[in-house]
């Protein structure tokens, strides 16, 4: 396969996202719609990163660059991330890195090829039914069974290798996996199983993770970061978090590790650098 799979993402809103309380606090702000509206598009903005920011100095600051990034003017985008980071809507990360908490956990995202079977699936129900209302036998019966078994056979090829018995990659013990992961990342949440989704995950990070030193040395480095434990923070990271492609590379290249120096980035938490944003206690 010549042509590059292409991946969607988009944004799983919360039912109740504008009966939260502090998205209640942020829209009675004088200028508050325009401040939520802000904090959807820097939602937006993250996906392709997992639900992170990258400040790359294009502006002087992370509030210009994003004001530009945003097409907002700089002031309403200063007021929405001092919010933002008062209520843990925002969390600075070293290295000019910035993640949204609730943002990471609202991401959905598939590959143009699972896109096409999923597609391909709903237009056979339709079919099916029309016929069903119609009375009718459908002629292009084999011929959808047909597209489904190419579509399927398309969507096992993106998958980086499978789970198997030759040589090249053998085969991967996932008990193994998830017990080096209830055992050594004690401070965040256990898992209790294996499901499709993490089996698959864990197959497309194995070559990586082994040139690394194995998935007890990843999940080492893990427990060692204050941050993705939560220890400096409110929020944590987990095992399906951990295993997607982007936040898996930017773990193994110590991204996360901890350092000693202290924060460089914009302190948005210091009130005094905005005067009378009208939501202060």
């Amino acid at each position: 396969m010549s042509e590059k799979t292409k991946r969607f993402w988009w944004l799983k809103l919360r039912e109740d996202f504008f009966d939260q309380t502090v998205i209640k606090k942020l829209r009675r702000m004088a200028g508050g719609d325009t401040y939520t509206i802000i904090y959807l598009k820097m939602q937006l903005m993250s996906l392709r990163g997992e639900g992170t920011l990258l400040f790359e100095k294009v502006e002087n600051t992370f509030e210009e660059e994003m004001a530009l990034r945003l097409d907002e003017p700089l002031e309403d985008v200063q007021v929405t991330l001092l919010f933002l980071e008062k209520h843990g809507l925002i969390e600075i990360m070293r290295d000019g890195e910035y993640i949204l908490p609730e943002t990471v956990r609202s991401i959905g995202s598939e590959c143009d090829s699972a896109a096409r079977v999923r597609n391909f699936r709903e237009r056979k129900a339709v079919k099916a039914l029309h016929c069903t209302l119609q009375n009718v036998t459908c002629n292009t019966e084999t011929e959808l069974e047909t597209e489904l078994e190419t579509e399927l056979e398309t969507e096992l090829e993106t998958d980086t290798y499978m789970s198997s018995g030759d040589d090249k990659h053998p085969p991967i013990d996932y008990d193994s996996v998830m017990e080096a992961f209830n055992n050594t990342c004690t401070s965040l949440p256990h898992i209790r199983g294996m499901n499709d989704q993490r089996r698959k995950a864990v197959r497309k990070a194995a070559e990586q993770v082994e040139k690394a030193g194995g998935f007890p040395a990843l999940f080492a480095k893990v427990e060692a970061s204050d941050f993705l434990t939560g220890r400096n923070g409110k929020w944590s990271c987990g095992f399906d978090w951990i295993l997607k492609p982007a936040n898996l590379v930017k773990i193994l290249e110590g991204n996360y590790d901890n350092r000693n120096s202290g924060r460089t980035e914009p302190d948005y938490t210091d009130t005094e650098r905005y005067a009378n944003t009208g939501w202060e206690e």
